[in-house]
């Protein structure tokens, strides 16, 4: 496996930003690190010079789809992993993704099981979490998938990849790029167009990530504003005939309550 760089996507100022740096620096496997934004701060500066953390600067400031596209160009890597500024990774993490890289090496994506952050405590089952685990139970007897019908099937009744836990093996996908037409959906977008695409999705069985829920998270304020309900069934309908895709969009909602922070 050739270098692994972690591009932190920072957006304006997260007290947990430097957490998610320290879990970062804290993989027992080599790794680099590199932030990316498009919010550049003074507080931003001091922030990364204190963990010798390069930063990136995007000239566009036109959403987060074009803010995680310059960020996956900036990382000059094979692996890269796009970190959002208030999660954490297990320390073995990468010594995990390495692995699956080295036994699946057509990976196109790696990725993870991971728990939920809330109010700093650690949950590793809820309804949202079990829901995700259902749908990869494929994955739990062939831990890499590399037919197009097969990495289909296991979102075609929701996205149960965690997006800041996926590993990108940009030389298997030199091309891809997400879709600014989504604001929230752009990972389960970005996971439908990669299965068309060479390459295998491969499962990490273990929990190496946490995802922190808060509600400035751009999650949770889509679902008050009814983007991510209108984004699902949009998606949905890409999946299903309509019908069946607003039935299966209405049952994917009661997932919601427990991403709202």
């Amino acid at each position: 496996m050739n270098r692994h760089m972690f591009v932190v996507v920072a957006y304006k100022q997260s007290e947990h930003l430097a957490a998610c740096l320290q879990s970062i620096q804290s993989q027992t496997d080599t790794c680099s690190i590199l932030i990316s934004t498009s919010t550049p701060s003074p507080w931003l500066d001091e922030t990364a010079a204190k963990y010798g953390v390069p930063i990136v600067v995007s000239p566009e400031k036109t959403g987060i789809a074009n803010d995680w596209n310059f960020a996956l160009k900036s990382a000059d890597s094979d692996y890269v992993t796009l970190a959002h500024q208030d999660d954490l990774f297990h320390p073995d993490y990468v010594k995990y993704v390495r692995a699956g890289a080295l036994k699946y090496p057509d990976n196109s994506i790696i990725f993870c099981d991971y728990a939920e952050l809330i109010d700093g405590i650690s949950r590793k089952n809820n309804i949202n979490l079990i829901i995700k685990r259902i749908l990869l139970l494929p994955m739990y007897l062939r831990p890499s998938l590399s037919h197009r019908w097969s990495k289909r099937y296991i979102q075609s009744l929701g996205n149960p990849i965690c997006c800041p836990s996926v590993t990108y093996h940009k030389t298997v996908i030199p091309d891809f790029v997400f879709n600014p037409s989504y604001s929230i959906n752009l990972d389960w977008d970005a996971w439908l167009r990669i299965a068309e695409m060479k390459g295998s999705f491969v499962y990490v069985r273990k929990l190496l990530f946490f995802h922190r829920i808060h509600s400035l998270s751009e999650t949770s304020s889509g679902l008050m504003d009814n983007r991510r309900q209108n984004e699902d069934r949009e998606i949905f309908a890409r999946l299903w005939p309509k019908p069946v895709a607003k039935f299966f969009s209405s049952v994917y909602a009661l997932s919601y309550k427990s991403n709202q922070g």
